[in-house]
Order: C-alpha cells, then structure tokens, then sequence
C-alpha cells in the first residue's frame, strides 16, 4: 500500500474559520500554490460510550426529508447492538408515558419510519432467541420538522464536488473578521496571507502577512492538518503538521502565532516530547485548556499532549506526559470534540488516500479516553470518505468527510472535496449516514437530510439461486440487513462462480431512484467491481437499471436510477473484482456489506 508521502499531489484548503474548502491537486503550479491546510474544527461536537459488548441500550434519532417532498416528517432510528440479541422490538407512543404499541420487530439495529403527523415517542426491547428482554433502552421522540417557506436553505449535493455557505469565519478583531492561508513562492518556500472581510463571508484581495523568527522553516516544506484558534486577547495560534515537500520522515509539529496584521512569528519546527508525529488535531476545552492530538509511533498510536496556558509549546513530558490512545489502531485524523461533558475523538483507518473506516472512541474525560473501547459507526468505508473535520450547524454537528477523489489511482469524475454527514448524539452514542443532499441553513441553525426515498430494501426476502449461495457465515441476508458499519457482516459468494448475483424482493412494484451498495473493502487491496443493476417485476425476466461495468470506484457506489418504470425485483449482476493497486483479478475480496434500495412503492406507506 503506498503510503501519502508517495503519491502525487498535496492536500490544501484555505483557513477561514469553521469553513475548509478541501481540494487535492495533482499537478504543482510553477508559480502559486495554496498549500495544505486542514483545520480542525473546533466548535462543541460529538458523540459516544458503552460498547457493543454491554446490556445498556442507547436509540438515536434523525429527522430527514424524502427527495421531492416538502416536510422532513421521516425518523431514522439506530441503536447500539447488544451482545445476545437475535432481535428487537420497537414500540410507539403518543405520550412519554403513555401504552407502547410494538411496531416492529427489526433484527438489526436501524429503523425508519415515514409520514410522521405529531411527536411521537419510541422505546426498543433487546430480545434474545427465546425472547428473554435483554436491555430496554429510554424513551426517545421524534416529530416532523417543517421546511419553513420563508427560510432559504443552501443545498449540499454530496454527489458532486460542493462546498459550504454562510459558515462565518471565527477569526476576528473589531469589526473584521479575517481567514488566512499559505503560498508557495517561486524559490519554494511558504508564504502567508490573509484577506478580511467586514460579514465574515465575502472577502476581500489576499495581502501578504509579515513573517519573523524561524523563517527559514517554511524554505522547501508541506504542512498538513493546519489547525488554529485565537485566544482572548487577539493572538491567532496556528499548530501544524511539519514535512520536507518529498516525504513524510520529518513527523514533526510547528507552531506560528501573531495578531491579525501580522507579523506573525514562526516557531522552530519539533517532535513533541520527542515523538513522531504526523495528522493532529490542535483542540481547546472549554476551559481554555489547550491541546495537540496527533499520530505517532509511526502511525500506530495517537498521543495527547497538554499546552501551556497560552498554547504556544508543548509541556514537557516531566510535567505532562503524553496520554496514549488507540494503541497500535493505526489511525490517523484525529478530531476531539466535546459535548454534554464527554470528549469524543473521531478518526480515520490509515489507508492512503482511499476511503476506510470511521471509528471514535469517548470518555468523561481526557485522560479517560485512554481506556475507551473504540466504536465502529456509519460506514466501513464512511460512505466513499474518509472521517473529516466536524462542526455545527446551530445544535446539530455534522462531519466534513475527506473524499481524496483526485489522488485515486482512478479519479471519480464526478466527486471530490467533502462529503456532510449530520450526526445524531446521544448519551455517548453516535450514527450518521448518507444521503444525497443536505439542506441547510446556517444562519437560522437548520439542517434537514434529504435522502433518495424509502429504504425499500431492508430485511426484504432475497431471492436466491445457484450463483447467490453463500459461504457459511456470510449469508445473503447479510447484505441487506442494515449493518454497514461492520466489516465482518456481508455476504459472500462462494468461490470460482463468476459472475455471480444478488436479487432482492421487494415485496411489490416500486420506483427506484437510487441504489447505493457498500462493496467489502480490504484495507491496503483495495478492489472495484465491474457490475449491472437490473430490475424485474416477475423475478425471471430482467432489465437493465444501470451499466457499471466500467465502474472503477471502490468501497462505496451511490447510483441515481434514471427509470420512471416500476420493479418488484432488484438485482446485481457482478462480473468480477479487480486490485485497484495492481490490476489483477481478486474474486478473493467478493462480497456486498449492504446494497440498500432506494424509492416509493407503488401502494404507498399506511402512514404517508
């Protein structure tokens, strides 16, 4: 597996407060670039506790939109597994302490539920295969959230390369508000410059800013995971990941500083307490305690170490020693964040630049994080990302996801930049998922997911022939069961049968608009899949929803169905998995972590 030092390109983006406009370029410019900076957003997120491996029962709820409806009167439930469980009940109730109705009976731990009139309260029962009750998680509510007309919202298209309006920078002195960046001049070296702006959107020419001290630190160097924050008396503090411009054997962090207007002063370049360190998160608690999270070990760990009072140097290790965490995990991008006293550290599954897992791990404390069990969520490829940056839309935190599109062996054509995921937290656990557009406003604190249509496809009966049996424990209904945040659960064809297919019934005539499908994803080998969506009304006789067989993105593909006709059945027809990395065949990495169908049945919901 290359590692990011080895491919082609740099990460950039320019430092304007909460808001990163993430690009990767292939191509270094002669003259002007704009370098590598990822801001840790820093703003009160996030999510977690208990594990998988516990009795306690935690639901989470998100209110979305279905495309082309005007109400966001839909709720999408997840809750944490429990150990033992076969099954659970869900229960619904008009009052919070009013008579639960069980409503379903879902195996996994996902639900939805659409056409939502009132608030409505929830309640799930954790049974074990003789139907013993396991865990009873608290009473949750959900009720419909109204599009208000005379609020204009933004649209997020995660299907396209896009970006972020409205997020005001959080940089400011007076009436000005300021965002900064890096260039890099003909001799090679860094420059940094800063345009203001007097509503903290729309900015001005970018002005070159007066560098001091170390200055020679910035002659023929990268940096990467820029993070900065500003203290109460003006000072902007800047922390960095430090790197020669050829490799990452450096693993050091930098630190520049200085009031809007400059000069700034740039710091000699060092490991912290003598550690390598590579992607890291520079984080200030709400306390006005400073901190650097970053990779080391060789990317096997994340340490976390104290700053002093102004947050300008690491405290030696006699006085705080690193906090350890994720020992031997090997992740890398690191994001802590706070929220209803528990500290949340997301990161990603070092894996290049390819899309790997986002996983996180919560304590009550900081030190605490070091004993904390790290949690899958979301996606076992974060939905075609990597885990990104994390800030707020008035309460709710949603994740930039990094999608390194243009450092790809096969750059997607179409997507690049970020990916948002709005977060639903609660008592220290987390969900996201993915949806095609998110809508939003910034000002007014709105955020509304807008997903494709009804999860047609969940737990339906699979259709089985020769070409879909399973190898023992990966069973077909695998696939379609609504655990995609686990790398174990999918199913797999058995050996030698190529092409081999999947069919899925879904129990009537339907319009489908969209079918995303998480392919398993062997970190360091990564495979894409040559496949064709096909749809039927008899089971027997198939047409062709979409051609992907020159499809050359791994991990996770979104497709947009462009078929007004209406199908029972859904199927995939894969021909074969290629190693993205060497070309070769690898039927060795078959299989489907979920393919989840997307639309509105012909006989709508009861509750529509």
């Amino acid at each position: 597996m290359k590692k990011k030092g080895e491919l082609k390109g740099e990460k950039k983006a320019a430092v304007h407060g909460d808001t990163v406009d993430f690009k990767t370029s292939r191509i270094l410019k002669a003259t002007v670039l704009i370098l590598s900076l990822m801001l840790l957003f820093s703003l009160r997120p996030l999510d977690v506790k208990a594990s998988e491996d516990t009795v306690s029962l935690h639901v989470l709820a998100t209110p979305f939109k279905i495309q082309g409806e005007k109400k966001a009167d839909n709720i999408k439930l997840d809750w944490n597994a429990v150990t033992g469980a076969s099954s659970y009940t869900l229960s619904s109730s008009s009052y919070k302490k009013g008579k639960y109705k069980q409503i379903a009976t879902p195996t996994s731990s996902t639900y939805e539920i659409y056409g939502l009139k009132h608030r409505t309260y929830y309640r799930v029962q954790a049974l074990d295969a003789k139907g013993n009750v396991l865990a009873t998680s608290e009473v949750i509510s959900g009720k419909p959230v109204n599009c208000r007309s005379r609020v204009s919202l933004n649209t997020f298209d995660n299907t396209k390369t896009s970006s972020i309006q409205g997020l005001k920078s959080k940089f400011r002195m007076g009436k000005n508000y300021y965002q900064f960046g890096f260039e890099r001049a003909d001799d090679g070296s860094l420059t940094m410059w800063q345009s203001t702006s007097k509503d903290g959107i729309t900015y001005g020419t970018k002005k070159a800013v007066a560098l001091i001290g170390a200055v020679d630190e910035l002659k023929s160097c990268k940096l990467e995971s820029v993070g900065a924050q500003q203290r109460s008396d003006g000072t902007i503090v800047i922390w960095a990941h430090y790197e020669n411009r050829t490799d990452y054997t450096l693993a050091r962090v930098i630190n520049i500083s200085g009031k809007p207007g400059g000069p700034f002063t740039v710091h000699a370049s060092f490991r912290p307490q003598g550690n390598d360190s590579r992607d890291l998160n520079f984080y200030v608690d709400d306390n006005g305690n400073g901190y650097l999270i970053s990779a080391a070990h060789g990317n096997q760990d994340i340490n976390i170490y104290k700053l002093t009072d102004d947050w300008m140097e690491v405290l030696p290790e006699q006085v705080s020693p690193a906090i350890t965490v994720l020992k031997g995990q090997r992740r890398e991008a690191p994001a802590l964040i706070k929220q209803e006293n528990w500290y949340y550290l997301f990161s990603s599954e070092a894996a290049g630049w390819y899309p790997s897992a986002c996983k996180y791990i919560a304590a009550p404390t900081i030190q605490g994080l070091a004993d904390a069990p790290l949690r899958q969520v979301g996606n076992t490829s974060t939905f075609g990302t990597q885990s990104g940056g994390i800030f707020m839309i008035g309460n709710t935190a949603v994740m930039a996801a990094n999608r390194w599109s243009n450092s790809w062996k096969y750059p997607d054509p179409i997507t690049a930049g970020s990916r948002l995921m709005p977060l639903a937290l609660k008592d220290g656990y987390a969900a996201f998922d993915y949806y095609q557009n998110i809508e939003y406003n910034v000002e007014k604190g709105i955020v509304i997911p807008v997903q494709a249509g009804e999860n047609l496809s969940l737990g339906k009966p699979v259709v089985a022939n020769q070409s879909t049996a399973a190898n023992a424990g990966f069973e077909a209904t695998k696939a379609n069961d609504g655990i995609s945040y686990d790398s174990s659960n999918y199913y797999q064809s058995v050996a030698g049968v190529e092409p081999w297919t999947w069919t899925v019934d879904l129990g009537q005539p339907s319009l489908i608009n969209e079918i995303d499908i998480t392919f398993k994803r062997v970190n360091g080998s990564e495979t894409y899949q040559s496949y064709l969506l096909e749809g039927s009304n008899d089971g027997v006789h198939f047409v062709t929803l979409k051609d992907c067989t020159d499809n050359k993105v791994i991990g996770f593909n979104e497709n947009e169905i462009n078929n007004t006709d209406t199908f029972r059945y859904v199927r995939i027809k894969v021909n074969n998995s290629t190693n993205v990395n060497n070309g070769q065949s690898a039927s060795w990495a078959r299989g489907i972590n979920e393919l989840t169908v997307y639309g509105s049945p012909v006989i709508p919901n009861p509750s529509k």
